[in-house]
């Protein structure tokens, strides 16, 4: 999808106006190479709004837009996700009025606890993903336990390049993830656990208190 559809979809029932927005941002599975028919077009938009951030939805087309403020304050707490955002490669920027990532500095304590608080928060979505009846989300819950695995992997990055420069590389987890016809949680646990603790103890290494 190129910027113009991008921004054509913005426009369509979309509460903010994606011309008066300071930086646009593709996201997820079209950013990473995982696309898949059950894949949406993820976008994060960075505007001038009142409220913390604000989501819009519609079809498989998702927009979440920040506020410039909640966007720099998660930036200065290296959350992954604008992390994400500011490293992105030229072509998956849509707009770009302010170049955060010029002249960002990584912060390692900082990293740590960003990575370390987000990736353990998807492991246990995953397992909730499986196992509680009432969210219960096979398919959601391989999503999250691949995020679980690929976000220390980016931080790893950042605290070795400054800067996340494989979007793709845990992309391999995701296929036998996803094609997986188990559905115990115990299974993915007993696979998945001491991969996880591997990647985390790796980044670790890089990201020290």
């Amino acid at each position: 999808m190129d910027n113009d559809i991008i921004i054509e979809c913005l426009l369509e029932d979309n509460p903010f106006n994606p011309y008066k927005a300071m930086n646009i941002y593709r996201y997820g599975s079209h950013v990473y190479g995982t696309v898949g028919p059950q894949s949406d077009v993820d976008i994060i938009m960075v505007s001038p709004i009142d409220e913390p951030y604000v989501q819009f939805h519609r079809g498989d087309f998702n927009c979440t837009t920040f506020s410039i403020q909640e966007f720099e304050k998660r930036l200065s707490e290296h959350d992954i996700t604008m992390m994400e955002c500011v490293f992105l490669p030229d072509n998956l920027i849509v707009k770009n009025d302010a170049d955060y990532a010029n002249g960002l500095e990584i912060d390692k304590y900082k990293l740590r606890r960003a990575v370390s608080e987000k990736a353990s928060n998807s492991f246990v979505k995953a397992k909730k993903k499986f196992i509680v009846d009432e969210s219960r989300n096979i398919y959601v819950g391989k999503k999250s336990l691949f995020h679980a695995l690929r976000i220390p992997m980016f931080g790893k990055q950042l605290a070795e390049h400054g800067r996340i420069v494989d979007y793709g590389v845990a992309n391999h987890y995701w296929p036998r993830i996803r094609d997986c016809d188990i559905d115990d949680w115990k299974y993915y646990k007993k696979m998945y656990q001491p991969i996880f603790n591997s990647i985390m103890s790796e980044f670790r290494k890089v990201a020290p208190k």
